[in-house]
């Protein structure tokens, strides 16, 4: 559908997108068996399958820069449900000794910090948001003025079951802005 192009700055330098049933996903790979038990775990109290289950509609995945590394994921959920299966997890992650930690940051929004790192997701309006950028997790489901949506390939998304598009023109920006990047890269 391309429903989510709207949720990403044009300057985006990586997105992804495809329209995804999750439950059927979630069929596939519980054919492997050694994916089955992995994803049906009793010792993980997190409804796996109720996630997968959830998703139904347009996935997408947006990287932002080199720069900055920051990454926004984006899916269309039919309910919200196996949220309940993160409170479950508190007290698992709380005999971690604040190694792992699971906050609720807001109504269906989550924080989950391992060491130093976080990943920021939640549900907001049947969307599910997953970023390893809290200012970009606050601001799930802002469109943007000039988002993807702008684009001259916009329109080819909701054409294909899955799309993906390269932002060039940023990777030099990105280059040309951060003199690291441009070292690693072998430029001078």
């Amino acid at each position: 559908k391309g429903a989510c192009l709207e949720y990403f700055p044009a300057n985006t330098l990586v997105w992804a997108g495809g329209n995804i049933n999750g439950k059927g996903i979630y069929d596939l790979l519980c054919e492997n068996p050694t994916i089955r038990q992995a994803l049906d775990n009793p010792m993980l109290p997190i409804d796996i399958e109720g996630i997968f289950s959830s998703i139904h509609g347009d996935v997408a995945v947006g990287y932002n820069s080199l720069s900055n590394n920051d990454l926004l994921i984006y899916a269309d959920v039919t309910n919200k449900d196996f949220l309940q299966s993160f409170e479950d997890l508190k007290p698992l992650l709380a005999m971690t000794g604040g190694q792992m930690q699971l906050n609720s940051t807001g109504k269906d929004q989550y924080e989950f910090r391992m060491y130093r790192q976080s990943i920021w997701f939640g549900v907001k309006d049947n969307l599910l948001y997953i970023s390893n950028n809290e200012r970009l997790a606050d601001e799930a489901g802002r469109r943007y003025g000039v988002s993807l949506q702008n684009t001259p390939w916009a329109g080819q998304v909701t054409k294909n079951r899955f799309f993906m598009a390269f932002n060039a023109a940023q990777l030099v920006k990105d280059v040309q802005e951060n003199p690291r990047l441009s070292r690693m890269l072998g430029s001078d």
